[in-house]
């Protein structure tokens, strides 16, 4: 019912919510296994349909810039899409010589100098914030949440702050035993039905900071917690640097820029796992 076999961005209104009239993006992969529905009303949210199954319910994003919240009540000035199917040739030949690069995208751009692309992949799907301001911004916070349909097992790696070397032990466990405390650095697997499994990461991540996950209040949630902007230092040793105090803000950046992509690696057998690109096709322009 769910499966597209080719790319749809469709504008569907849906319904009034006060004065703002909600509206549906579409995008499926080429091959018509994910599809991503884009919902627009006081808010930006998503789902994720993979081989006509929802994987990801209704999970809502924003960036806050300059203590304005760009997502809410959004109102959509253009819509652009792209098919994509290259090759990608590696300078460091990490995994393949070469490997194809094949997806749908589209490209939102709304009121208020900022947009979202949204790549809908074989093997997964990602999305990412652009802004177009003419002068440095200040990034106060980012809302990346994802809210699966049940309480699936994690593989999630236990970091205690965001002083981390990224050598975690993982542990594997569902969601709603996850201590509210805890927190992990990325990647994360979470093992759906069927054997199906959803790996959570970024890609393209340039003059920001990383993000964690955790435990949300939200059931059967995950949401980003990001670690602020360093104010003062400390050096306890002669290897560490650790953050001693922050500021109360992301980052100050470039006013017109892309940030980075969130994706999701989508696969049905543990195989794919370990022959995934998208890590390195997702920052392609």
């Amino acid at each position: 019912m769910y499966k597209l076999t080719s790319i749809l961005c469709a504008f569907i209104l849906t319904t009034w919510i006060g004065n703002l009239q909600a509206q549906q993006y579409q995008l499926a992969s080429p091959d018509g296994a994910n599809q991503i529905n884009v919902y627009l009303d006081d808010q930006i949210s998503y789902t994720v349909i993979h081989n006509g199954k929802l994987l990801l319910d209704k999970s809502p994003v924003s960036i806050t810039v300059n203590g304005q919240k760009l997502g809410d009540n959004p109102r959509v000035k253009r819509t652009k899409t792209r098919q994509v199917n290259e090759v990608i040739t590696p300078v460091v030949k990490e995994k393949f010589a070469q490997f194809p690069d094949q997806y749908n995208m589209l490209s939102l751009d709304f009121r208020g100098n900022y947009g979202l692309d949204f790549k809908a992949y074989n093997d997964g799907i990602a999305y990412r914030f652009r802004t177009a301001y003419k002068k440095d911004i200040t990034v106060d916070a980012e809302e990346i949440n994802y809210r699966f349909t049940a309480d699936h097992k994690t593989t999630f790696p236990i970091a205690d702050g965001f002083f981390t070397h990224y050598e975690r032990g993982y542990t594997t466990q569902p969601m709603s035993k996850l201590g509210k405390a805890e927190m992990s650095c990325l990647p994360v697997m979470v093992h759906l039905d069927d054997g199906v499994k959803v790996v959570i990461s970024e890609a393209d991540l340039y003059d920001y900071p990383g993000y964690y996950l955790k435990n949300t209040a939200v059931k059967n949630g995950l949401n980003a917690v990001f670690p602020l902007y360093p104010k003062k230092y400390e050096q306890p040793n002669d290897r560490d640097v650790k953050v001693a105090e922050r500021e109360a803000y992301l980052g100050i950046t470039s006013g017109t820029r892309t940030f980075p992509w969130r994706f999701m690696v989508i696969t049905d057998t543990d195989k794919e796992l370990i022959e995934n690109t998208m890590v390195l096709s997702c920052p392609r322009r």
